[in-house]
This record gives C-alpha cells, sequence and structure tokens, in this order.
C-alpha cells in the first residue's frame, strides 16, 4: 500500500503521524494452561513475536524450567526472552541459537513468561518445555537432579543445603526398599549443590535421594530414577554407512558415547566430516581401534566434552576436529599420528596439558590458537614446522623449548602468550636461536619473537637488521625500546598493542630513524611516525613535522588531546584510530584531507569542526565515534564516503552542505540519535543502506530531483519515518516502493527549518522554543509556523500555530512558549512545520524535530 498524505487540515496531519505502529512485530500472547502447549511452532514464522504465560497453581518461590534438545532459534537473529511475571528478564535473557538447548533456567515467582521473537531469516526449531519445577528455599529439597549419565557414573545438583548438620546422597537398587549410603567424589557439606557417584555398573538402574539433617532443608529430597549407559553405546545412535565403513552423524544425547566397532555386521573404520558436531550433551568419547580416519570438524563445538581417548589406529585427522570444544582438558595424542593437522584444537580454552610424541613432525596452523590454559608443552625433537598462529593466545604459557629438529616457525606461532617470558632454542638448531628469551633467526639478524609475558625496557642487540612483523604484538608489559642503528625498516604496527609501552628510543646513528621524547620519527623529524601506545595525557605535535605516519597513534588509549600545527596538510589512514580518550582536537586550516579510518573507535570525541580547507573525509573516517554529537562540514566537501558517520550514536543532527553530491553506503549507518535529515537539491546519488539502523529517524527531506537512490536506504529505521519531497520524484517513488510515508512539498522554496533551542520553564510551565529559518531564496506570499508536541510514544498532546513574515535572502529567527501542564518523565519529541497557509496546505519546508530526554 502507498503511504501518501494530502492536506486540508493540520490536525489531519497530527492524528495521522500518531497512529503509524510502533513495532515491526504483531505481537500476541498464548496462556498456557499445559505443559504441551508450552512450545512454538517448529520451524517457527518469520516476523513472529509472541509470549507464552505459565502460572503454576501452587503459590512457591522459584520455578524451574527445562527445555528439550530441540530447543533452536537462527542465531544472532532470532531471540527466546525468559522472564518473571514483571516482565523482567533473568540473567542471560534474552538466548538464540541453542543456548537454551537442554538447559534448565529459574525464575522467581510462579509466572515465568517465555518470549520468542524472529527477523526476516531462516527459521530453526524454536522452543519446547519439558518441565516446570517448583522449589522452595524452605523444606526438604524437591530438585535433585542428574545432570549428566556415563556407563559407570552419575552426577547431580541441588540447591545448597544451608546450615544443615549432614549431607548424605542415598542409593537404591531394589525399587527403593533399601537404602543405603552412596560414596562421593566430593566430600558434601552446607554448601554443597552438585554431587558425583562413581564405580557403577554398566546399564543398570538405580534410584537415589538425598537426605538433609539439620538447617531449615531438613528431610528427604525427591527421588530420581537413573539407568547408567550400556558399556556400547547402541548401533541405533549412529547414521551409518555401510559402503564407506563411515560413522556420519551421531544421532543420541549419552553424556559418554563408547563407539562401537563394527555396525551391522561392517567393521567401523572412520569419523565423517562433523559427525558430532554441536553435541553439547557429550562428556566422554571412546574411540575404538578399528578407527583408522576422524573427519574435518568431527568434534566441533562439542562445549561439554572433556575426555577422548583416540587410539593408535588413527593414522590421519581432518582439520578443526576438536574446534571450540571449550571443556576439553587433557588429551593424549597417539604415535601413530605424524601431523597435528590445522586447527585441530582451536579455543580449546580448558586445555591444561597435551602430551606430543616423537612420531609428530608437523604443528598446522592455528592448531593450539587461544588454548588459554595451556600452561605447559613440550615439542619434541621430531618436529620439523610449528605453521602459522600455532600457539596464538595460550596465555598460560610461560616458557616454550625448540628442539633442534625444527627448520621453520610460522608468523606468530606464539603471539599473544601474555604469560610467556621466554622461548628457548636449543643450541644445535640449524635455524633458529634465542637470546634472553627472545626469539632470533639463526645469526640473530632477525628479531622473530619477544615473549609477550616478558617485563621492562629492551635494547635490541645491535646485530639486528630486520625485526619480523608482529614481533612486538601485545608484549603489555614492555614499557621502552632502544632501536639499534642497523634497523633500517619499521613497521607502523609494531608496537600497536604494546599497552604499557612509553618510549621508542633510537641510537643517534641510526641512519634512518630517531626518536624525541620516546616518540619516533623519521631521520629528519619531518614525520611521526609511532607514538608510543602507553604515553598518556596532552601532547602538541612539534611545527617540524610535516607528515603524520599510517596509524601514528593506533590504539592510543591514555592520549587525551593533540594539537595538530599549521605544517601539516594531511591527516593519515587510521591515525587516531583506537584513540577512546582523545576528548579534544582542533584541525587546522592547513589540513587539506582527512584519510580513510583516521578517527575510527574514537569513544571520547564529542565535538568535531572541520575547517574551509578540507576537501576530503575518507571512508569510515569518524566510524564509531560513538560520542560524537556535534560535527560542523564545510562547503568544500562534495561527497560523504562508506561509513564515514555510521555508529555515531550520539550524533542528534547532521547539516549536509549544498555541494555534497554523493553519499557513500552505509555513511550514517547506526547514528541512533539522528532524528531528521535534510538531504540538498545538489545530491543525485544516496548508496545502500546510507541511513540504515537510524532508530529514531522520523523526518527526511529530499530536496533535490535525485536520480539514483540505492537499496535499504532506510532499512530498519522506525514505522514513523516521512519522507518530505516533490511530487512526482524519484523520492516519491522510493517511498512507494518501500511503504514509507512520503508528504510532497513545494518545489517554488529551498526552505530549511533548524530548532536552534528547546527548554522546559518550570516556573511558566512552558517549552520556550527557538526556531531559525535558512536557505531563504523568495518571499512567499504567506507562511504559517505550526509547533507540535509529542510525548515519546508520538503521541500528540499540544499543537500551536501562528502566522509569520519571511523576508527574502534573511534567516529570521522565531520564539515561542507552548504551555503545558506537565512534561512526561520519559521526554517529548517537538516537531516544527512551515505551510504557505492555513487552507488547501502545502508544505514549504520539511519537518524538524527534537528529542528532549529529561533524564
Amino acid at each position: 500500500m502507498k503511504k501518501v498524505l494530502s492536506f486540508t487540515l493540520l490536525a489531519a496531519m497530527f492524528f495521522t503521524l500518531t497512529t503509524v505502529p510502533d513495532t515491526v512485530f504483531a505481537t500476541t500472547e498464548v496462556t498456557v494452561t499445559d505443559l504441551s502447549d508450552f512450545q512454538s511452532d517448529h520451524p517457527y514464522e518469520n516476523n513472529e513475536d509472541t509470549t507464552w504465560v505459565y502460572t503454576h497453581p501452587e503459590d512457591c518461590e522459584i520455578l524451574e524450567i527445562t527445555f528439550s534438545l530441540k530447543t533452536d532459534t537462527e542465531q544472532d537473529f532470532d531471540f527466546i526472552y525468559i522472564m518473571d511475571e514483571n516482565d523482567n528478564n533473568i540473567e542471560g535473557s534474552p538466548f538464540h541459537g541453542n543456548q537454551l538447548s537442554g538447559a534448565t533456567k529459574s525464575v522467581n515467582g510462579r509466572t515465568v513468561k517465555i518470549r520468542l521473537t524472529s527477523d526476516e531469516s531462516f527459521n530453526e526449531y524454536g522452543f519446547e518445555v519439558t518441565s516446570i519445577l517448583i522449589v522452595s528455599s524452605t523444606g526438604p529439597i524437591t530438585n535433585l537432579r542428574v545432570t549428566r549419565i556415563t556407563r559407570s557414573s552419575v552426577t547431580f545438583s541441588f540447591p545448597s543445603p544451608e546450615n544443615a548438620t549432614n549431607i548424605e546422597l542415598q542409593v537404591s537398587q531394589d525399587g527403593g526398599a533399601i537404602w543405603e549410603s552412596a560414596e562421593t567424589t566430593e566430600l558434601l557439606n552446607s554448601s554443597s549443590t552438585t554431587a558425583t557417584v562413581d564405580g557403577l555398573e554398566f546399564e543398570t538402574e538405580y534410584k537415589f535421594r538425598l537426605v538433609v539433617t539439620g538447617g531449615e532443608r531438613e528431610g528427604i529430597s525427591n527421588v530420581v530414577e537413573v539407568k547408567t549407559l550400556g558399556e556400547i553405546s547402541p548401533e541405533s545412535d549412529f547414521d551409518f554407512d555401510p559402503a564407506a565403513q563411515m560413522i556420519m552423524e551421531y544421532l543420541g544425547s549419552d553424556a559418554e558415547v563408547t563407539i562401537p566397532k563394527t555396525i551391522e555386521g561392517v567393521t567401523v573404520t572412520a569419523i565423517a566430516n562433523d559427525a558430532f558436531y554441536n553435541c553439547d550433551t557429550l562428556f566422554t568419547v571412546n574411540i575404538p581401534d578399528s578407527i583408522t580416519y576422524i573427519g574435518d570438524w568431527a568434534f566441533e563445538d562439542c562445549n561439554n566434552l572433556t575426555a577422548v581417548t583416540i587410539p593408535n589406529s588413527v593414522t590421519e585427522t581432518g582439520e578443526g576436529v576438536f574446534y571450540n570444544c571449550t571443556s576439553l582438558n587433557s588429551i593424549t595424542i597417539p604415535d601413530s599420528i605424524s601431523t597435528i593437522s590445522d586447527l585441530m584444537f582451536y579455543n580449546c580454552a580448558g586445555l591444561t596439558s597435551v602430551s606430543i610424541p616423537d612420531s609428530v613432525t608437523y604443528i598446522g596452523e592455528e592448531a593450539f590458537y587461544g588454548c588459554s590454559s595451556l600452561n605447559s608443552i613440550i615439542i619434541p625433537n621430531s618436529v620439523i614446522e610449528i605453521d602459522y598462529l600455532a600457539f596464538y593466545g595460550c596465555n598460560s604459557l610461560t616458557s616454550v623449548t625448540i628442539p633442534e629438529s625444527v627448520t621453520d616457525i610460522g608468523d606468530e606461532a606464539f603471539s599473544y602468550c601474555t604469560s610467556l617470558t621466554a622461548i628457548n632454542v636449543d643450541s644445535n638448531n640449524p635455524e633458529y636461536s634465542s637470546d634472553d628469551g627472545v626469539l632470533f633467526d639463526k645469526p640473530k639478524e632477525v628479531l622473530i619473537t619477544y615473549p609477550a609475558g616478558k617485563s621492562g625496557a629492551y635494547i635490541i642487540p645491535d646485530s639486528v637488521t630486520d625485526i619480523a612483523e608482529e614481533a612486538f604484538f601485545s608484549c603489555d608489559s614492555l614499557t621502552s625500546i632502544t632501536i639499534p642503528n642497523g634497523i633500517t625498516a619499521i613497521n607502523n604496527w609494531m608496537f600497536s598493542y604494546c599497552i604499557s609501552l612509553t618510549a621508542i628510543n633510537v641510537v643517534s646513528d641510526n641512519p634512518e630513524y630517531s626518536s624525541q621524547d620516546g616518540i619516533l620519527f623519521n631521520k629528519s623529524g619531518e614525520m611521526l611516525l609511532i607514538f608510543p601506545t602507553g604515553k598518556s595525557g596532552a601532547y602538541t605535535i612539534p611545527d617540524s613535522v610535516t607528515d603524520i605516519g599510517e596509524g601514528a597513534f593506533y590504539n592510543c588509549t591514555k592520549l587525551i588531546s593533540v594539537t595538530i600545527p599549521d605544517s601539516i596538510t594531511s591527516i593519515s589512514e587510521y591515525a587516531f584510530e583506537g584513540c577512546r580518550s582523545l576528548t579534544s582536537l582542533t584541525i587546522p586550516d592547513s589540513i587539506t584531507e582527512i584519510c580513510e579510518g583516521a578517527f575510527v573507535n574514537c569513544y571520547g570525541l564529542t565535538s568535531v569542526t572541520i575547517p574551509d580547507s578540507v576537501t576530503y573525509i575518507g571512508e569510515a573516517a569518524f566510524y564509531n565515534c560513538c560520542k560524537l554529537n556535534s560535527v560542523t562540514i564545510p562547503t568544500s566537501i562534495t561527497f560523504f564516503d562508506d561509513y564515514v558517520f555510521a555508529e555515531c550514536d550520539s550524533m542528534t543532527t547532521i547539516t549536509i552542505p549544498n555541494t555534497v553530491t554523493y553519499i557513500g553506503f552505509y555513511a550514517f549507518g547506526s547514528c541512533d540519535g539522528l532524528t531528521s535529515v535534510t538531504i540538498p537539491k545538489s545530491v543525485s546519488y544516496i548508496d545502500d543502506y546510507a541511513f540504515e539502523y537510524c532508530s529514531s529517524l522520523t523526518s527526511v527531506t529530499i530536496l533535490s530531483n535525485i536520480t539514483d537512490i540505492g537499496y535499504d536506504v532506510f532499512n530498519k529505521c522506525p514505522d514513523d519515518l516521512i519522507i518530505y519531497g516533490y511530487a512526482g520524484s524519484d523520492a516519491e517513488a522510493y517511498a512507494y516502493d518501500f511503504d514509507i510515508l512520503f508528504i510532497a512539498i513545494s518545489d517554488a522554496y529551498d526552505f530549511l527549518i533548524d530548532i536552534s533551542s528547546a527548554v522546559y520553564n518550570a516556573d511558566t510551565q512552558s517549552i520556550d522554543l527557538s526556531v531559525i529559518i535558512n536557505n531563504i531564496n523568495s518571499k512567499p506570499a504567506n507562511a504559517y509556523l505550526s509547533v507540535a508536541v509529542h510525548d515519546s510514544k508520538n503521541k500528540l498532546l499540544k499543537v500551536k500555530s501562528r502566522n509569520i513574515e519571511i523576508q527574502d535572502t534573511q534567516s529570521p529567527t522565531f520564539t515561542d512558549s507552548i504551555a503545558l501542564s506537565a512534561v512526561p518523565e520519559d521526554g517529548y519529541i517537538i516537531k516544527v512545520f512551515l505551510w504557505d497557509g492555513m487552507d488547501n496546505i502545502t508544505p514549504i519546508a520539511a519537518v524538524d524535530s527534537l528529542n528532549i530526554n529529561n533524564n
């Protein structure tokens, strides 16, 4: 449906504005009386927003809700909210992906609300509640619960029986006629919440209960019935390809899996790619000695997998076999393996130790990447190559020894190991050497890796002529460094993450570099190359400097202000990226260009005035300057590059000069504070998604007869967005295509309205308003100024209109007061309109609006 308004009465406009829906979704609510109704459709619908409400018939303090293993939504797009009766989200809500698969969550009170929202995206199963349990904080425990079952053990969870004098887990094997004390692996006390019983028989039925003596929980808990797993997992739990002798997929949900040697009488020799992918219930897996190959990503995202037995029969593994198995804590690699494949243990954050056999000759790319708990590693004398990023981010590793056999170490193999203080090399190694724990090539001419955990000052040896690009990456404790005369090439980003580095010193006879006050310059001092990231306070760039190097101030988080001299004509690419404390900056008239990413992520920057001398602002120049609320753009600018002001959340207004012809891709994307925008006549093209996710944008004026408006320029903007433009223009056609309300304005005038101030006066109980009318190109016969005040939900509160006189070429200021008995607590919205008369109204300027937050 085309949304176009024609007016005969001013009030009609205000009424129509307040009837536009507030949300994308059509919200529905379902009252659940039976747990069988407590689930979404599977698959659920796109653009769904449904809330299921369940109230327990009995009074209780807590409800425990358990979800089925099928519960799943599209990651990062569709969400499940769990709320109490007052619509308060529980911790972690909303959930997405498989975060609720098999999970149990608690809600205070006797009512639980579950809300499912979905975007226009690929839908998944949805959710299904399998049980709701009453939990009381007093009286016998009613929610003794099984969390894990294996062939020989059961693990339980329960609320802490505070002040208890004795706690006993009891077991029965005869249906409950005789109860005996069960020996737990933990010593139970009044603060215990878990218990594990080990040494049980395979495939045997048991009953368990918790007996509490003393305290508010005294009594006998609910009885839990369990059956331990069989010695071998049933064949029906596996999708098996007999022709390939390969397990294609695990179909079960057991905590412990023992893969059978044969299925359907055929020997199992391989595990396929992704066979156990995302098996959240899996804790341990036993692989039989018939298996020779484990495929790519076979156990990826098995987040609860703690132990794996790999037999000597396995000779080959694919990449990423245990990728993101974050609970895997130890593993033994058999002698039959010669290669630790790429990404094999990527992000196995729980892995504390690993034994690499003498058979291994190659440690693959990112093999142990992100194994942050790995505290020791012995590299055997059989290893020839340690590939790119092999041990990157192993933050608990304190030292490592490179054996004689290693002849190839990939880039950043030991980077970002923040506890690593020494990389030692066997003295007989033909390719590498070490000095004071620092890794070099054999003749010590190339500094390869400085251990990230090594602290203090460091003087690079005189023999060094080259430094590897990432040699000093994230050396957080390095405080100063001295560059010898042999080094003639330094990468701009070399010390970017050395957050304690306050001085880069250069020996006086270095032919290429110099330093002043610990800052790195070229030899002549005309180019500032690197400002140390740990240096704090204000800084004035010397007048002798004519150039700022690329990324020169990158990640200087303690820099609060910088003064740029008139000798500099360009702010280079990413020059001040990540200077999150930079609040003050003056751009001098000498600057002609602000290059790509120059001020990316300058979170503290609040205002910028760009002088008339600047003719170019590069891509993403001010990206994610989230506190930037004021920017002055000169008429020397002819286009806005891609992402130039994207993610500038605090920007409430932007004046686009009448010289701009192009607005780039996502140029103002996610500028959440932006309420209105006027596109001048000069603009001929607005690129895709230019104003996407501008969540407060309700008014856009397009004064040009624009010929090209990109795809979804205003995607995810509010439903009450209005586009003002000329009748019959491409702007009107665009509004029609994307179902946006369009209001035609007179093409005889170019007037622009600017609300310069609006303040609530408590003494007079009124809003004092000041409005400037700019860009006057001719005098209208009649002009009426109308002011509307809305609450934060766009409900009309007050309208006031009056005749005004506009003279040629002037920019008059009009002031007025709008009486209000009270101002809404959550703020209000002011909208100002300009018309050519009170009958047969034609707008002669688009709306300007201002959001006022009382907080």
